[in-house]
């Protein structure tokens, strides 16, 4: 999708605010939610201090939204909000991606300025194996592994250049059922032996033939239609941390999945409606093709 938002995309400048329109204002919505409205609620559930004793926490509730805000994670907790939860002290861990993903974005744009997506594409997919390569020469534990293939250094990258390959790649590729049942054997057998080389090379083609089964030959007609995946995946945590500070984990797994749901879906809504879906009313508008000034010969004369 980024790599084909690439290519739809006049100039570098465009994708870049094309990319930003759509991750950063709902980001940045959910830090002001989750500092200035579920941080009160979880202290007023796990404990009797008051909400003026929330303003002074430490790390304080303002310091979570700027010293986040410009989507790299400096501050991970609030005060001692969800001290007891299972992932202690943690208010939003969802957000970690969002740095690497801004970054991934980057590298696509690097790729697309030096013409590597357009005039060589093979090389996407060589760079995904040569990454690969490295990875199974120098896992994560061993010296060099620990020092320069880190698991998210490599494998976030890696595997956002196998998406980008297949997108390149989409017209000559099969959609086969027998590959697509050779994919999910390849990953029954070999994802529990090595799961980077198996999530590499088997995975990405068994997802994206599985995701194309209910895809008409002729495609999805466009039409507008609300997007919630974005908010479900930034409201999904911190609304679970706060239910069970509420003690609504007693109602049991199925329980808490129902009302975190519930929750999560509504915030999700409320952040496409209000935020979201603003925000990429201006992407489109800067999309438009302006016209073109006449030339001297087509402009009209006067006397």
């Amino acid at each position: 999708m980024i790599t084909a938002s690439w290519e739809h995309s006049p100039t570098a400048w465009q994708f870049a605010r094309n990319r930003l329109l759509r991750i950063f204002p709902g980001y940045l919505a959910c830090l002001l939610v989750t500092a200035f409205v579920i941080g009160p609620l979880a202290l007023a559930a796990q404990s009797a201090s008051g909400l003026a004793t929330y303003w002074r926490q430490e790390p304080s509730p303002l310091g979570y939204v700027l010293r986040n805000g410009l989507l790299m994670q400096f501050q991970n907790r609030i005060g001692s909000l969800f001290a007891a939860s299972a992932e202690a002290y943690s208010v939003n861990g969802s957000l970690w991606s969002i740095p690497w993903e801004a970054g991934c974005y980057a590298m696509v744009a690097a790729l697309g300025v030096a013409g590597v997506l357009k005039r060589c594409p093979l090389v996407v997919a060589a760079g995904a194996l040569a990454v690969l390569a490295n990875c199974l020469a120098f896992p994560p534990g061993v010296v060099l592994g620990r020092l320069y293939l880190s698991e998210r250094v490599v494998l976030l990258p890696l595997y956002f250049l196998c998406g980008s390959a297949f997108y390149l790649f989409r017209h000559r590729i099969p959609r086969s059922p027998w590959l697509g049942a050779s994919a999910l054997a390849g990953m029954l057998i070999g994802g529990t032996h090595h799961w980077p080389l198996t999530a590499a090379l088997v995975m990405p083609y068994l997802l994206f033939y599985a995701a194309s089964l209910g895809v008409p030959a002729e495609g999805f007609p466009k039409r507008p239609h609300a997007d919630y995946s974005y908010g479900i995946y930034i409201y999904g945590f911190p609304v679970q941390q706060l239910l069970m500070a509420a003690g609504v984990g007693q109602a049991g797994p199925w329980g808490l999945l129902l009302a975190s749901l519930a929750a999560t879906v509504l915030l999700a809504a409320l952040s496409w409606h209000w935020v979201e879906s603003k925000c990429l009313r201006l992407k489109r508008a800067g999309n438009r093709p302006t016209a073109a000034l006449p030339s001297a010969s087509e402009a009209p004369a006067h006397s």
